[in-house]
């Protein structure tokens, strides 16, 4: 086995390492979240205690949401769009910090001319929380408090995706560092 067979296969052990603790941490909330965890948006930041799976009521500021082409693969070409737009409580002014950001979609372009209308009839937002920090959305006119969470309208935690992706994570780095530990025992026999 040459050195860069070597390198790819760590890299693929790591990734599916990686892989499992995305996968454990979906099947944890899949088993121990039956239920999302309810929250009015004017009291979050003082409530709020970790959960994965919210249930964000308040008002959608329609105002202050954000348009950002979707970049997945499976919408090339379709021109669909996604909007994060902030969960507010009733009372809520302009320079009050928000924590709570949701993520709807993806819309075409003809659902997109719609939505603020539809966003002003809804009571809050309800998903699982987006794993990375949303940092590809404008929203400089906001005062973004802590916590602070990243909604995905419309997804819930789903046991049997989970555990088959946790398996096959662990299956996939086991077989990658099985591989790699029997090249490096032949290779450490060969230099004797």
């Amino acid at each position: 086995m040459n050195a860069l067979r070597y390198i790819k296969l760590a890299m693929l052990a790591l990734g599916c390492v990686f892989g499992v603790y995305l996968g454990v941490r979906d099947l944890r909330v899949a088993l121990s979240e039956r239920a999302p965890a309810v929250f009015d948006a004017a009291s979050f930041a003082e409530r709020y205690e970790g959960q994965r799976w919210i249930e964000v009521r308040g008002r959608v500021a329609v105002e202050h949401g954000a348009v950002r082409a979707s970049r997945s693969s499976a919408h090339a070409g379709q021109g669909r769009s996604y909007i994060t737009a902030p969960v507010v409580g009733a009372g809520w002014s302009e320079g009050e910090s928000v924590h709570v950001l949701a993520t709807f979609g993806p819309f075409t372009r003809a659902e997109l001319e719609g939505w603020p209308e539809e966003a002003a009839r809804l009571e809050g937002a309800r998903g699982i929380i987006r794993p990375v920090p949303l940092d590809d959305a404008p929203f400089d006119a906001l005062t973004l408090g802590e916590p602070r969470v990243v909604i995905n309208v419309g997804t819930a935690p789903d046991l049997m995706t989970a555990s088959l992706f946790s398996g096959l994570m662990l299956l996939g780095g086991g077989l990658a560092g099985f591989l790699l530990l029997t090249g490096l025992r032949e290779l450490r026999r060969g230099s004797r």
